[in-house]
């Protein structure tokens, strides 16, 4: 029974952590990579927004951070690529979109 409330435990954390991630960073990064292509300097603009969206990353990674270091441990499934990117697709198209007006390819 333990190994089961532990198991219910990281899953509720696993899906809050993808939820924040596409629901809350997702967008924001996809709003500022858009808010910035419409300024006369779209890099520094994109710049500070991805500084500023690393921190609340950051701020916010711990909890699920702890699951993440049991699951390297453990060599767990949930950590393939494949898995990951079905859960926070959201989240890294629009990182990626940041990063390409951040660095000067989208203008």
């Amino acid at each position: 029974m333990r190994e089961k409330d532990i198991h219910e435990k990281e899953t509720k954390i696993e899906n809050s952590w993808f939820c924040f991630l596409n629901d809350n960073i997702g967008y924001l990064c996809f709003l500022c990579a858009l808010a910035s292509l419409g300024t006369n300097n779209p890099e520094r603009y994109a710049g500070v927004s991805f500084f500023y969206i690393t921190l609340v990353y950051f701020s916010r990674s711990k909890p699920f951070m702890n699951i993440l270091s049991l699951w390297r441990e453990t060599n767990s499934p949930r950590l393939r690529f494949k898995n990951i990117f079905k859960q926070s697709h959201i989240f890294l198209f629009s990182y990626v979109l940041l990063v390409l007006v951040m660095t000067g390819y989208l203008k």
